[in-house]
């Protein structure tokens, strides 16, 4: 049985080495095509310089939009290439490989042949072997597309050789196995099956060494398929094994039906394949229209007609096939022209020649369209047979003499001698390589005996470094605690000094914070007071003028500021209970007042209205000086600083004040310490400001916490624990900060 035809594919569209590229949306390939061609050396107008990257890079674009069909990014892609100025042998060859692939879309293998090779020989010039085999091969595969079998081998053996020759990188030996593969295909036309076995154990070595499994799975599914058309199916065997041992295994190429359909290859007898086949019903029950049912069923209706001898029982399995690609299914054409055959033996052993008549020009008209010699031979065969049976002597002679002249032509007895050479010398060359390996495994092993014994010295060698270091570290430790023990009796002395130097400085402290006040609104006074000596009653510059009135207006803030302060500090709890302030303005006086350092460091900010609220004047200062002050030391080295007051709603929808930032924020780890008095680090400020300003909101019953944003900065909120009810805001003022 010639099951190599009954299962082996047309010659698939060139499979190039390479990454496989996403297919994006229009937009931004467009953007990436033009940002790529932009970027060459030289730009769109100037001569470009062109290396084996580049090319390979609209290869690979080419492709993806030629598997995609996609026309118009193609023929786009395709002028934006061959446009540029210049006129290097890559860029040429690059333009032809562009121009290939739309032939290719457009089915016009002869004009795609002509370009690639146009495309190798640029290449060639260029001295890019890569690219050079790469625009063979995709001619060799065109040409088969139009059946010049002769010129597609001719074009696959010089990409071989160019491949053969010298070091191959990873992609070159993929692109090798590709040739094999489409070689195979060229050989497999003409039935040339030593050829075929040849290509085929070539690419398996070359796919083990690379570890491609899918290369691995095609060049054991060649070799099995080899073995059984010369009738050698035990040598077979082994490849089969290893197929389904592979798509059995979890993993990326896991197919428990595409094991079955191998396993039913390999069954003698009609329980197991029956097992087989109720594995295969079980696994597809809840997918009954699964698309690999079909070649489960053509090769169970293969193990009965053959090694089972039950043609009675394949005939209607060969049937659900052709019914399947009649139908939803997608069947490959060689099983339904394989299964019309095999149908129409079947019908010449139950001597239904009638049937098989029918059967078997059926399948001569779909076998004259494929030119397969092995096909049409055995078709002829069977055709004859059965016009013998119904005495149809000149037709009879007719297919008798056109199969005789099939088989001559195909020299079959010649080629499975030269096969079962090919074989023996395949062996002999496996037996050496396993002989090597072996002798490589021996030197690997007293390597890696020598390798233990140099560890287990380094061990020793290490260990006893360990044990001598922990000694001294040991008698180290016993030195140091010795001498920390005599150290904390010193310190112990001198802590008790300075804890009556600390009494001291505490009550210089309280006599200072009483006469603070009064000192810095004497400074502010005479600051006020002598400031008018620089403009006197002579011209000034303007500068100078300027600085003065700047000067003097921030003196007059903080001198009210302290004032404020001051009364507020004087007053008695009983005294606290003031009517509602508008802060608005007072967070204008505080912005306008630290302008000058907000314009330094560009920050924007934003002063949307405040609701009246139950706070003094002095004490609203105070909030705005202290956080806006902060904003402006942490936030002024972003790039963009901003600052932002609004007035929003809290949980329970009462109104709150938000002063935030996007500095560089708070860490975690000091997150809980911002407002405590006691905190010590090393960042700028003295770190009193939030603990004093929460202490006094507290007191006229608010409160001040802190939220993290998620997008970063710092979010200070201010609320009003009385939850006393703010009147509307006023109208925003407008601020240039």
């Amino acid at each position: 049985m010639h099951l190599l035809q009954a299962t082996s594919v047309q010659a698939s569209p060139p499979k190039l080495s390479g990454p496989s590229l996403i297919a994006w949306p229009n937009l931004l390939c467009w953007c990436l095509l033009w940002a790529y061609v932009a970027c060459l050396p030289g730009g769109l107008g100037a001569q470009a310089d062109w290396s084996e990257e580049a090319a390979l890079s609209i290869h690979y674009r080419a492709r993806e939009h030629y598997i995609a069909k996609d026309s118009a990014r193609l023929a786009a892609l395709t002028d934006s290439v061959c446009t540029l100025s210049g006129s290097s042998a890559i860029q040429q060859g690059a333009c032809e490989e562009c121009r290939g692939f739309n032939h290719l879309l457009w089915q016009r293998y002869a004009a795609a042949k002509e370009t690639y090779e146009r495309s190798a020989a640029h290449f060639a010039r260029a001295q890019i072997i890569h690219l050079e085999a790469q625009g063979l091969n995709n001619a060799g595969w065109a040409a088969l597309r139009t059946n010049a079998s002769k010129e597609a081998i001719a074009l696959f053996d010089a990409a071989e050789q160019l491949l053969s020759t010298g070091g191959r990188s990873r992609k070159d030996s993929l692109l090798l196995c590709n040739v094999y593969e489409q070689k195979i295909s060229s050989h497999e036309q003409h039935s040339q099956y030593t050829l075929v076995f040849t290509h085929g154990f070539k690419m398996l070595n070359l796919a083990e060494n690379l570890r491609d499994t899918s290369k691995i799975l095609s060049a054991l599914e060649t070799l099995m398929l080899t073995y059984r058309a010369f009738g050698e199916i035990e040598n077979g065997v082994p490849y089969t094994q290893q197929m389904y041992s592979i798509y059995e295994s979890p993993g990326e190429f896991y197919n428990p039906l595409k094991a079955i359909e191998l396993r039913l290859l390999t069954v003698r007898n009609v329980e197991e394949a029956n097992q087989y086949l109720a594995q295969a019903t079980q696994i597809t029950f809840s997918e009954p229209e699964h698309p690999t049912l079909p070649d489960v069923w053509y090769s169970y209706a293969l193990a009965m007609l053959g090694p089972c001898n039950q043609p009675e029982t394949a005939a209607p399995y060969f049937q659900k096939v052709l019914d399947a690609s009649a139908g939803k299914f997608k069947v490959n054409r060689f099983s339904i022209i394989w299964s019309q055959i095999y149908l129409a033996e079947i019908a010449i052993i139950q001597k239904d020649y009638p049937e098989a008549i029918s059967r078997g020009q059926e399948a001569f008209a779909a076998a004259q369209r494929m030119n397969d010699p092995s096909m049409l031979s055995q078709i002829h065969q069977y055709l004859s047979n059965a016009f013998f049976a119904t005495q149809q002597l000149d037709s009879a002679y007719a297919h008798l003499e056109k199969a005789f002249l099939l088989k001559t032509s195909m020299q079959q007895a010649s080629d499975s001698k030269e096969f079962m050479r090919t074989h023996l010398n395949n062996a002999f060359a496996k037996e050496k390589e396993i002989l090597e390996l072996q002798q490589a495994q021996k030197q690997f092993a007293s390597l890696a005996q020598i390798k233990r014994q140099r560890t287990l010295l380094t061990g020793a060698a290490l260990g006893l470094l360990l044990v001598g270091g922990l000694a001294f570290v040991s008698y180290r430790n016993y030195r140091l605690k010795q001498s920390a023990a005599d150290k904390l009796q010193e310190i112990n002395q001198q802590l008790l000094v300075e804890q009556e130097k600390l009494r001291r400085s505490n009550d210089k402290l309280m006599r200072f914070t009483g006469v603070v006040s009064h000192d810095i609104l004497s400074n502010l006074n005479l600051l006020l007071s002598t400031g008018s000596v620089l403009v006197g009653s002579s011209p000034k510059t303007p500068n100078l003028i300027q600085y003065y009135d700047i000067s003097r207006d921030i003196h007059r803030q903080l001198k009210n500021y302290c004032l404020g302060l001051l009364t507020e500090a004087r007053r008695t709890p009983a005294q606290r209970k003031v009517p509602l302030t508008d802060p608005t303005p007072i967070a204008q006086k505080v912005l306008d007042r630290l302008g000058p350092a907000l314009r330094d460091a560009n920050f924007q900010v934003s002063l949307q209205p405040l609701s009246p609220c139950p706070l003094p004047p002095a004490i609203i200062e105070q909030v705005f000086q202290n956080l806006i002050s902060n904003a402006c030391r942490y936030a002024g080295h972003q790039p963009a600083p901003t600052l932002r007051i609004a007035e929003e709603k809290d949980p329970l929808n009462h109104p709150c004040w938000v002063v935030e930032d996007n500095g560089p924020g708070i860490s975690p780890a000091l997150e809980d310490t911002i407002f405590s008095a006691e905190r010590q680090d090393h960042s700028q400020g003295q770190h009193l400001g939030l603990h004093l300003l929460r202490t006094t909101l507290y007191e006229y019953g608010a409160s001040i916490h802190h939220v993290a944003p998620p997008e970063g900065g710092t979010r200070f909120i201010v609320t009003f624990l009385e939850n006393t009810p703010l009147q509307q805001p006023t109208p925003a003022f407008s601020n240039a900060n």
